[in-house]
């Protein structure tokens, strides 16, 4: 995981990054490699388990160009309130199985052709 993470500061250009399941991938990691290419579209972080909410913090913050993120069982609890103002080109959003209680607010002007998949989330009527 180091020697890829050292891999994308070099590779500035990169639109689309999986890393299903890279049990080592922690918060500065993903940091490190969102810094280094703010230009990401596509990100999947599924099952990189020691990531956590700073991890999708991060991502929102350095990526305003991305279209599709995926973080399916990696326990997220929150999400940015800020999210879909700082992503206006998501459009799939995929976050199964972690332990999201609600997802953030958007509004009308904001209801875009949106994909959010949150099954196994123990979400709550607001």
């Amino acid at each position: 995981t180091a020697e890829f993470i050292a891999k994308s500061e070099e590779c500035k250009h990169m639109k689309e990054i999986a890393l299903r399941g890279c049990y080592n991938l922690t918060d500065k990691g993903i940091t490190t490699i969102v810094k280094s290419n703010p230009q990401l579209k596509f990100i999947s972080i599924d099952y990189c388990t020691k990531l956590t909410d700073a991890s999708i913090k991060a991502i929102v913050r350095g990526n305003p160009d991305l279209e599709s993120l995926v973080a399916n069982g990696i326990g997220l609890t929150s999400l940015p309130d800020d999210m879909f103002d700082k992503l206006p080109k998501l459009g799939h959003l995929d976050l199964q199985n972690n332990m999201l209680t609600s997802l953030p607010f958007f509004s009308s002007e904001e209801c875009r052709d949106l994909y959010i998949g949150a099954n196994g989330n123990p979400l709550q009527d607001p």
